[in-house]
Parts: C-alpha cells; structure tokens; sequence
C-alpha cells in the first residue's frame, strides 16, 4: 500500500541436508537487477509456513521457518528456537529441519507503536487425542533494534486465539487507511470471517463478520487462499467447493461490504459520485423513452455499486401511462478519464437488436 515498500523482496525456499547436518536452501533476492537465486547454508529448512521480512530498500531483515527465527545472516536469533512449540509438535512434527506445515499460515507486520518492532502471527495445530485437531493463532515479537541490530526474541508463542473454529490457511492482513494500524482477517468454520485489528494497543479482535455462506472443515481448510486487491478495496478467497468469492473491504472500518453472489449491499450518499447515488436516469431517443434504474457509480475507484435495469418505452407520448415494452437485464463498465466518466451498458438480451451504449 505504499510505494517505495519493498519489505517482501527477499525469499527463502529448500530443504536439501549438506555436510555437518547443515540445510542447502535457496535466495530469490527481487532487490537486484535482474533478481538473484543463490544457494546459501541455514541451520533449518524452508519448506511452506514460511516468511521473510526486508527494510524498505529490499534488504533481508530477518526470515522464520515456522519453527525458528533467523537474523540476516541466517543465524538464529537468541530467544529464537521453538517457534510453534506444543504436543502436537512434539507428536507429529519434531524435526525443525523441514519446518512447519501449513500454507498461507504465518505473517508479519509492523509495529504500529515502536519502529523497528515486529508482529509475527503464525498458526499451529492443536492436538485433541478423542476429536479433530483444530489451530491455534499465536503471536511472536521480534524487536530489530536490538542485538546491535541483528534482532531478539521479545516474546513467542503467546495465544491470542485458541477457538476450536479455525483451519488451515486464508491468514492474510492489509495495512489500515491511517497506514499504520494492520486488520487482519481469517475465515473459520460456520458463517465466520474473523475481523482482527492490530494497533498501538496491541492484537483484538474487532468483528466477526457473516460471510455469506458456511465454511466447513473438510471443504474448505487448507485448500485454498485469500488475497486482497494491490489497492485494499476488494477481499478474495477463494477453494475449489466454495468456488471465488470477493467482497468490497473498507480499509477504514475492517468491514467487508459485499458479497459479489447477487447479495444486495448499501453505501451511504457520501461515497457516491456526485448526482450518481444510484438515481434513475431519463432521455428521448427520437420518438422513444429509455430509463436507466439505478445508475450509482462509487467515488472509490469509480465502480459501479449495482447493474441496473434498462427500460424502453417505444413512441412514448406524455399523454398516457403507457407500459414499458422492453425491461432488460444489463451488465455496466466504467471508464475514468481526465475530463470525465463514461458509463457503458451491456445490454444481456441476445435476441435484441440494442446491445450496448454509453452514457
């Protein structure tokens, strides 16, 4: 959300044992040009619950595996072992070397309150020996001012959500519009899209927004991802049972507004363009009436807030009250420019002659 932001630069992937029980993995580094892949040696492997974090040049900060944090260097940070430490490790998953499971799982996000700090939000399963296992939401603090620099562990693993709802994957956050607060957003089980804001106070959770449909544990943990769009105006998830849903977000309130399967959604008068807050619009085409019902174009990317219906009246005549002869369905684009905004409809009636006008 900010330009010169190049804090995601830097990837770290691979598991390959070398000599002396050292782990192989590989550098993508974006900050060169062109990029880089180059073979370096870290104590541990990186295979998916993964995360880097660089500064806004592009340089390595500091990486974590889902069990270990590392300095740029690749050196484990003190305080740094046992990230996502519990039974269920113990049981199923000892072997730091190949990480943690899970993908779409761990994020890192600045410290609204104190530069140079850091949030790790990762997740990790919880063991139920009679019942499924469920995951938990765990937050670790990194602070880069110390250690000269290199970076400490100032806590790990504390629980900020331990509900037996969550599953795997979907974690994702976009900066507030303040651009220095985080919301964070994680579909659970049920009619769930968990609404968490992170601010100088500190991780809560803030909404717990209805997203329309149920999500299950076997459809839709871990097969699939969530993203926002490069503008933070719209939130996608997507898995191969619940099909692609997007919602408008609104990066000022954490809510999401819509629902793009037909759900209607309200926007007050202030986030239209003005004299386009989903008003009817009129003309006379020669003898004929064509109404236009709603016509709302936002002031936030000049989208459109619903289709509208188009009605023909042929050979209108003010005299009477005459029925419409042709209600039609439509499908509208917008096109933005310096001088001003070009309203195109899409007519869906294949057997009419009219397919398409812009007003």
């Amino acid at each position: 959300m900010v330009a010169q932001e190049k804090n995601d630069y830097v990837w770290l992937s691979g598991c390959c044992e070398g000599e002396l029980g050292a782990i192989k993995i590989n550098r993508i580094d974006f900050s060169k040009t062109p990029s880089t892949i180059i073979g370096e040696v870290y104590p541990y492997g990186f295979l998916t619950q993964n995360v880097t974090q660089a500064d806004n040049s592009g340089n390595l900060l500091f990486s974590c595996n889902g069990r270990a944090v590392f300095n740029r260097l690749g050196q484990i940070m003190p305080n740094g072992r046992d990230i996502n430490a519990g039974e269920w490790i113990d049981l199923f998953w000892p072997d730091p070397n190949i990480g943690h499971p899970g993908r779409q799982d761990i994020i890192v996000l600045e410290d609204p309150a104190k530069a140079d700090g850091y949030y790790l939000i990762h997740k990790t399963r919880k063991n139920y020996a009679s019942s499924y296992d469920s995951m938990e939401i765990r937050m670790t603090y990194v602070d880069m001012e110390a250690n000269a620099g290199m970076g400490d562990i100032v806590f790990k693993n504390q629980y900020f959500y331990t509900k037996r709802d969550n599953f795997f994957s979907y974690l994702t956050a976009i900066r507030h519009s303040n651009l220095r607060d985080w919301w964070i957003l994680q579909p659970m089980i049920g009619k769930s899209l968990k609404t968490f804001l992170l601010d100088p106070s500190g991780i809560q959770l803030f909404y717990d927004q209805d997203p329309g449909l149920v999500f299950t544990l076997d459809e839709t943990s871990g097969g699939g991802t969530a993203r926002f769009s490069p503008d933070g105006t719209q939130y996608a998830l997507y898995n191969v049972y619940n099909g692609l849903l997007v919602y408008d977000f609104d990066r000022t309130t954490g809510k999401t507004k819509s629902l793009e399967t037909g759900k209607n959604i309200e926007y007050s008068t202030t986030e239209f363009k003005r004299g386009l807050n989903e008003v009817p619009w009129i003309a006379e085409v020669d003898t004929h009436l064509i109404g236009i019902n709603p016509v709302g174009v936002l002031s936030n990317g000049s989208k459109i807030s619903k289709n509208p219906n188009v009605t023909i009246y042929k050979n209108y005549s003010t005299s009477g009250n005459k029925q419409a002869d042709l209600t039609l369905a439509s499908n509208v684009n917008t096109y933005q420019g310096t001088d001003g905004l070009i309203y195109r409809i899409f007519l869906d009636d294949k057997n009419n002659e009219l397919k398409c006008m812009d007003i």
